[in-house]
């Protein structure tokens, strides 16, 4: 009956060779070429261009391969039955096994080549020794649960695919340059380093570059994460992808196309995709960690007695009842989660989780609102507060900028009635002249008010100072030449943050810092201010990635929450990354975890589930080793395989359904609710 067992392992090795073959002398053939960089891609013609790396599967053709070694395994199985009473059908059912077989074959190969004993080379070996002992029933029910354990890791695995969105591909086609004087429109393209692009008002920046003339007010939100806007005039620089919200530049361009400092971000995001390909799941590791101690004693057992002895020693393995049973558990509570309105991608993630002693937060847009508010509003001159607002409202009621809109929505709460301004009487820049009621008001920063000749007074820059100290910013209002208030927009704290921090110390954090973009003051004074353990301040991108890695080296369990791009390099390299529904698509998309409300509240509650996951792995790890030790203490009275394997199925059914216990228990709780609530209505 070996015959059988050999013809299999030459079928498996023949195609492996042909395989390696065609990897060898590729065939050539179409491909559409694309440059994610290149502003005119669908200009480019189809090339010809040679595929070497043999590319990974999709998500559709991965589910299509694991319903189809499950139909085969199945189809096994029942072919088994069969030949026990109609031996012909032999070279059927050797064929069913040889093709559902292949899976665990290439997994068992690809260890082996590492120098790794691991519950793939195990299966293997008792697969080819069923087979060649002629357990064939045995034999259909170890492959159609090694085939339901694939499909169940592969559903854990994949969860969610991130597909990285490409800042290029929001950029305009042409930008306006100056030529000897002359304004010229160019394709983007063609901007070499020294050009002199000119930006207007609502223009999307798309090289970096000095500013050489002019002044502008730019939302740099996507790239620093501050959510309010930065003045620039000449000598100031200036990044691709941020939007010029007021005034008009001149900028001389220094880095273009992928030489910019968002397309490094893109470029560094690509490299690093891979970065948590080698987390493994607990149930994958507890197999692999029995499996070398099984295979041994089986093959002792083999050699000493017979091989149906070793047969039923390797049997007693527990490795591929918990390596579905463990993602199982590992779903339950990631459905859970869901159903709380919290996305966690992927079930290695949930369980890295309980790992977790630190935890990094991004400061604008995360631990704040990104909507600014009106803080103290001071008065000078016999001017009233209600006054000064109104003014200011009605010289920014044309602007989209945070500032604007928070001044916007303080006077529309007051209700205060605006008067009406002719556009012959706007002027934009660093700040906003207007004429109202035959006064000249000019509304803008300190910036702006000493590029008007505007005198600030001791008074007024104590106050200054006092704001910015506090990490706020400060907008004066100018009458007739003269500042007769000062309007403070501040970001506010979200509301839950408090109460976050507490819990997490409960959950036993131990680190807690802010890694923003923001300057020194406000940052610590946030972390002081939230009882945090540090901060990290005037933070590049690259430099959060970089903090990451230093605690991470140092041998922190690292989980970066955050929102924006400038977030997103540090969100993968970190063990956990997570951010909030709302925040820029691409932060989400990198994010292993989102929490779907828009509140930082269910950080504490995912630890806490983490941990929970963490108990119930090991009930049933404890559980699943129940038949391996009924199965060791029976050979003496000769159990057979096939009882064996019968017996580890059943009490494995057993446990299918404990795994899904926590599922049924919280809609349990969540109808009792329900219930609950409609019974008060009522």
């Amino acid at each position: 009956m070996f015959i059988e067992a050999g013809l299999v392992v030459a079928i498996y090795f023949g195609f492996r060779l042909k395989e390696k073959k065609e990897e060898k002398y590729p065939k050539k053939r179409p491909k559409i070429y694309k440059d994610m960089h290149d502003i005119k891609k669908e200009r480019r013609a189809v090339s010809t261009e040679i595929i070497v790396d043999k590319k990974e599967l999709t998500k559709e053709e991965e589910e299509k391969r694991l319903n189809r070694n499950l139909k085969v395994s199945s189809s096994q199985l029942i072919v088994a039955g069969v030949r026990h009473f109609y031996p012909p059908i032999a070279p059927l059912y050797l064929a069913l096994y040889t093709y559902s077989s292949f899976s665990f074959f290439r997994n068992a190969e690809k260890s082996l080549k590492n120098k790794k004993i691991n519950n793939d080379v195990l299966t293997t070996a008792m697969s080819l020794v069923a087979l060649g002992t002629g357990q064939y029933v045995a034999l259909g029910i170890l492959n159609l649960s090694y085939s339901i354990g694939d499909a169940i890791i592969s559903k854990t695995r994949r969860g969610s695919e991130s597909i990285l969105a490409n800042s290029f591909d929001t950029f305009p086609n042409k930008v306006w340059c100056l030529k000897n004087g002359i304004e010229i429109e160019f394709d983007l393209e063609d901007i070499k380093e020294g050009d002199v692009v000119i930006i207007s008002i609502g223009d999307t920046i798309v090289i970096d570059g000095v500013v050489i003339d002019g002044t502008a007010i730019v939302d740099q939100h996507t790239l620093t994460g501050e959510s309010q806007p930065a003045e620039k005039t000449i000598g100031d620089r200036v990044f691709a992808s941020t939007l010029l919200v007021n005034g008009k530049i001149y900028v001389r361009a220094e880095k273009t196309g992928k030489e910019t400092t968002i397309s490094n971000i893109d470029n560094l995001l690509n490299n690093s995709i891979n970065f948590k390909s080698k987390i493994q799941l607990k149930g994958d590791q507890w197999a692999n960690n029995s499996a070398l101690p099984f295979l041994v004693a089986a093959g002792v057992g083999g050699v000493v007695f017979n091989p149906a002895i070793g047969l039923l020693i390797s049997s007693a393995s527990y490795g591929n009842g918990i390596r579905i049973l463990a993602p199982l558990v590992t779903y339950t509570h990631t459905k859970i989660a869901s159903m709380k309105g919290v996305l966690v991608k992927d079930g290695r993630i949930f369980e890295k989780l309980e790992e977790v002693d630190t935890i990094l937060f991004d400061k604008t847009g995360t631990l704040t609102n990104n909507e600014l508010k009106v803080g103290d509003i001071e008065v000078y001159n016999n001017y009233s507060k209600t006054t000064i607002l109104k003014y200011a409202a009605a010289a920014e009621c044309k602007m989209t900028h945070p500032i604007a809109k928070a001044i916007l929505s303080e006077a529309k709460k007051l209700k205060l009635d605006l008067p009406n301004i002719s556009e012959a009487n706007y002027k934009i820049g660093f700040g906003i002249n207007v004429q109202i009621e035959d006064k000249l008001i000019q509304v803008g920063s300190a910036k702006y008010m000493k590029l008007e000749s505007i005198e600030i007074s001791k008074e007024i820059e104590h106050v200054m100072y006092k704001v910015h100290e506090e990490g706020n910013s400060l907008i004066m209002l100018a009458i007739d030449k003269e500042i007769v208030g000062t309007i403070e927009i501040k970001a506010t704290v979200r509301p839950e943050v408090q109460e976050l921090i507490h819990k997490l110390r409960e959950e036993g954090i131990k680190n807690m810092s802010i890694v923003s973009g923001d300057h020194e003051q406000p940052t610590k004074r946030l972390a002081n201010l939230l009882g945090l353990d540090g901060c990290y301040y005037d933070v590049l991108p690259q430099d959060k990635a970089s903090i990451v890695e230093k605690l991470k080296k140092d041998g922190k369990t690292v989980c970066f929450v955050g929102d924006g791009v400038n977030d997103v390099i540090a969100m993968k390299k970190a063990d956990v990354s997570i951010s909030l529904t709302g925040a820029t698509v691409i932060a989400t998309d990198v994010a292993d975890v989102i929490l779907m409300d828009g509140s930082l509240t269910h950080i504490s509650d995912l630890i806490n589930a983490s941990k929970n996951l963490d108990k119930d792995l090991n009930k049933m790890f404890k559980t699943s080793i129940i038949p391996s030790g009924i199965i060791l203490l029976t050979i003496p009275i000769g159990l057979g395989f096939t009882t064996a394997m019968i017996l580890k199925n059943m009490i494995f059914a057993i446990n299918l359904k404990r795994a899904f216990k926590p599922l049924k228990e919280y809609k349990k709780l969540e109808l009792e609710k329900m219930q609950s609530e409609i019974k008060v209505d009522e």
